[in-house]
């Protein structure tokens, strides 16, 4: 992502929490914003605090928001964000200057000491965090959690892990949205990364299936078809 679009993002994100958030919950978060400024480490207090400092109430977007999201990161959606979400995202973007070494310090402790609510922040902000790559361990890690909310944090509207993870993390994180029955189309490029080995786990899923007269989704079937225009 480059500097210009992470600056109308941030701009945008601005607005919209503007927006959603109350005038004196406005106030006190500006002035934590200021704080973090001056000591990058604050943001451990804050990270946490806010969650009584700020109501919760799933945000309002227009329709031009939406728009707008798609033109800066195509594939992003926040349909399922709350002020406390679009707040802890809101600081991560603060800490955009902070020296790499610091900056990746400072972001491992929060995922080391977060509870289930920011880890969701945290992972369903990974394609906008500095140094894209470094994450790809942090993100596989989270895949293999068993909490549903981390999951849908990382596979739904988010298009980090079909950008960033290597296919053997990309597969298990389809595999995984299968088994655990999760919304396939909600997976940005769910479609678009296919490769032998996932069409080989894919094909077992099947087989398993069939042999026990069990239901298969549309959507694994249709997966399956594009092996024939990719692969032959």
């Amino acid at each position: 992502m480059n500097e210009l679009i992470k600056k109308q993002l941030d701009e945008l994100m601005h607005d919209i929490a503007r927006r959603n958030v109350g005038t004196d919950e406005w106030r006190w978060f500006e002035d934590q914003t200021i704080k973090l400024a001056n000591c990058p480490e604050h943001i451990y207090l804050v990270f946490s605090q806010l969650t009584g400092k700020l109501q919760k109430k799933g945000l309002k977007l227009t329709d031009r928001d939406k728009e707008a999201l798609q033109l800066m990161m195509p594939g992003f959606q926040m349909r399922t964000w709350d002020t406390h979400r679009l707040a802890r995202v809101r600081l991560l973007l603060k800490l955009r200057g902070l020296e790499k070494s610091r900056y990746i310090v400072v972001l491992h402790r929060l995922f080391d000491y977060a509870d289930v609510h920011e880890l969701v922040a945290l992972y369903g902000s990974l394609i906008f965090l500095e140094y894209p790559k470094h994450w790809r361990s942090v993100c596989a890690e989270g895949i293999r959690t068993n909490i549903g909310l981390i999951h849908e944090a990382i596979m739904y509207d988010n298009p980090y892990p079909f950008f960033y993870l290597d296919d053997g993390a990309w597969n298990q994180l389809i595999l995984k949205a299968i088994f655990n029955n999760m919304k396939l189309d909600d997976i940005v490029g769910f479609y678009g990364r296919m490769n032998k080995s996932l069409i080989s786990s894919l094909l077992d899923y099947v087989a398993e299936r069939k042999a026990a007269s069990r239901s298969i989704s549309r959507t694994v079937l249709q997966l399956l078809d594009l092996r024939e225009k990719i692969f032959t």
